[in-house]
């Protein structure tokens, strides 16, 4: 995510008990987030369903730009959700509510 969604969801994804990392050092995560709107997001998908097939991957963007939708779904995304969707879905995967409780 850019630096303002990173701002807004590393927060409380941390709170939530998440590893944030921009790029995987060592073991492959649970879960890949990825940004429609950076550069490579398709084949950032695609790297993350290759090198780490058991890990999830959920991609998102402007709800709007039905294409980046349609081009992470064939990249590999297990689900893609608008923007204003990830911060609660993020929090959905990781077993906690946008509340805060369990």
């Amino acid at each position: 995510p850019d630096l303002f969604q990173r701002a807004r969801l590393e927060p409380p994804w941390r709170a939530a008990g998440a590893e944030f990392r921009w790029q995987p050092e060592t073991a492959p995560p649970d879960l890949w987030v990825v940004d429609l709107t950076a550069n490579g997001a398709e084949q950032a998908i695609g790297r993350a369903r290759r090198d780490a097939p058991d890990s999830r991957v959920v991609a998102f963007g402007p709800h709007a730009d039905a294409a980046a939708f349609a081009r992470a779904r064939q990249a590999g995304a297990h689900e893609v959700v608008p923007r204003s969707r990830i911060l609660a879905r993020v929090l959905d995967l990781l077993g906690t509510s946008p509340g805060g409780s369990a």
